[in-house]
């Protein structure tokens, strides 16, 4: 099989750590040749992408688009040329969407903001900086508006005008709209912090740090995504762990999803990728080989 694969980055972790996971089940597999297109988050990219792949007369395609808006286009395009193809970042029309579940992710990252506060042994006023990105569609609106409800299911008191979201597409965004907000975060106040994913949230985090205000903050990371992700968590004690996405692991299901789906197997129209919470105390035993610091 020779499965066409397009990504919206071959630089951020996340795609990093998914390509290599691809490569190497493809590689045991022995039996898929997996072709991989960056279309660099830009939706026009993303359907031409889609083209190239039926002008090469792929088996397959696996989509990781994170721009709604190129969705429908890069679905329409394959549709109509008769190739099977399956989304991993965005849902599209008509096509099986593999997804980590991304409500209830968020709602293990809000949680275990909570209850890190609580465990804090902090009593005095907290508030919580929030890096979205709603531009990403449902997908991370629903990631974030989890962490909103598991942050309130911990700490059912928490006045809402104290969760202070920002939109940030990047960490430098996320950084200086954290500075803004944390104006309105009286001293002395614990300031719960994450962002859509590990470097958003660590723009977060710097902005805290810009701030002055690292010895008031707790984190959590969503991704976890090795190196960078689980490196935020082991190299900056304000961050107490992160919810790991495992992106490596990704190809486990995507792979024979696609190869059943070429070979006529209808596939749920979603089929949910697990996640776990690994605190900061528990990185080395959930993953033997890691290296805080590792590049």
């Amino acid at each position: 099989y020779t499965i066409g694969y397009d990504t919206f980055s071959d630089t951020e972790s996340f795609s990093v750590q998914q390509w290599k996971g691809l490569q190497e089940i493809s590689k045991d597999l022995g039996c898929v040749t997996v072709e991989r297109l960056v279309d660099n988050a830009d939706a026009n990219q993303a359907v031409q992408n889609a083209k190239i792949f039926v002008q090469k007369e792929m088996d397959g395609a696996m989509l990781f688009n994170v721009i709604a808006a190129a969705a429908p286009g890069q679905a329409r395009v394959l549709t109509d040329a008769g190739i099977p193809a399956l989304t991993v970042g965005i849902s599209a029309p008509g096509l099986p969407f593999l997804t980590i579940d991304e409500g209830a992710a968020g709602n293990q990252v809000g949680t275990a903001l909570g209850q890190a506060y609580l465990d804090s042994g902090e009593t005095g006023d907290v508030y919580a900086v929030i890096a979205r990105n709603d531009e990403t569609g449902p997908v991370g609106i629903a990631r974030m508006d989890g962490v909103n409800a598991g942050l309130k299911s911990v700490l059912k008191d928490l006045p809402e005008d104290r969760i202070l979201s920002v939109q940030a597409g990047d960490p430098a965004t996320a950084q200086a709209r954290t500075l803004d907000v944390l104006g309105k975060v009286p001293a002395g106040s614990t300031i719960l912090f994450t962002g859509i994913n590990d470097d958003i949230g660590y723009g977060v985090f710097r902005g805290i740090v810009q701030a002055g205000r690292e010895d008031d903050a707790l984190g959590v990371t969503i991704g976890a995504v090795r190196p960078i992700g689980l490196n935020y968590v082991c190299q900056n004690e304000q961050y107490v762990g992160g919810v790991a996405f495992q992106p490596e692991k990704f190809g486990n299901y995507m792979l024979p999803a696609i190869i059943a789906n070429i070979n006529g197997a209808e596939l749920p129209e979603t089929v949910t990728i697990p996640s776990a919470y690994v605190s900061r105390d528990d990185i080395a035993e959930a993953y033997p080989d890691f290296t805080c610091g590792e590049q």
